[in-house]
């Protein structure tokens, strides 16, 4: 999954020997195993991401479960979960030193998201397509406001260009995971693969859908990049909601 000189440069960029300790004493107090793993992950190595899903992120269902006790709601705090650990140039889950188990480093992940989706939800509204402006940006900053407000139109033809790039099996997951409630487990009976695969085709087609909306407000408005960056979070934010809403109003199959 991972070559040993991959390792041994991920061991020396997470792990941290103090001075007056030699490094053979320093790595009988890692857990090397669950390093190795979580480097080969952040890798993209698909062996690993399947045991990452199967022996740790699935056993947070019974912590989030006490936070709230919907099945629906552990498993929308995992994907945020997967996107946050697992995507982007620099995965999160590299971050893994070793110094303590994997388990209670992901344990407290997933609470502290939890805890934040949770907040998120109690302020989520249903919004439609003329709505898009109104959305509650997350700051009290009026310019970011007006940058909500003034490229809604612009917004909504980036959107759903950017979803016309996905192919029309990542609409469908989408369609079936969002509108329709599937879960990823009856999604992966429906597809004939494991769970795991159809969260990383979720989590696959979510960053491509914020990637192409980028590049299409970046061609389509004048703006900074700080400024693009910042419509970009509001995107984001309300990213589930957008989905959900040109899919159920799209003529796209």
């Amino acid at each position: 999954m991972l070559s040993d000189e991959a390792f041994a440069r991920h061991l020396r960029e997470v792990v941290v020997c103090p001075p007056g300790k030699s490094w053979q004493e320093m790595l009988t107090e890692v857990r090397l195993g669950e390093l190795y793993l979580t480097a080969a992950c952040a890798g993209g190595s698909a062996g690993a991401l399947e045991a990452f899903e199967t022996r740790f992120l699935r056993r947070t269902t019974e912590a989030l479960q006490r936070i709230h006790p919907s099945p629906s709601f552990a498993e929308e705090v995992q994907q945020l979960l997967r996107e946050k650990l697992l995507m982007g140039e620099h995965p999160k889950i590299a971050d893994f030193s070793g110094r303590g188990p994997l388990s209670t480093w992901l344990r407290a992940a997933a609470v502290r998201t939890a805890l934040n989706h949770r907040q998120s939800a109690q302020r989520e509204v249903s919004v439609n397509d003329e709505e898009w402006g109104r959305m509650p940006a997350g700051s009290a900053d009026p310019e970011l406001a007006i940058l909500r407000t003034r490229f809604r139109k612009e917004f909504g033809e980036a959107f759903e260009q950017a979803l016309l790039t996905l192919t029309q099996q990542e609409r469908n997951l989408l369609r079936l995971h969002l509108l329709e409630g599937l879960s990823i487990d009856k999604l992966g009976v429906m597809f004939q693969t494991h769970r795991s695969t159809v969260a990383r085709w979720i989590v696959k087609s979510r960053e491509a859908l914020v990637v192409e909306t980028k590049k299409g407000l970046a061609e389509k408005l004048k703006i900074s990049s700080l400024e693009l960056d910042e419509l970009m979070g509001l995107v984001r934010s309300q990213l589930d909601v957008s989905i959900n809403r040109f899919l159920r109003t799209s003529k796209t199959p």
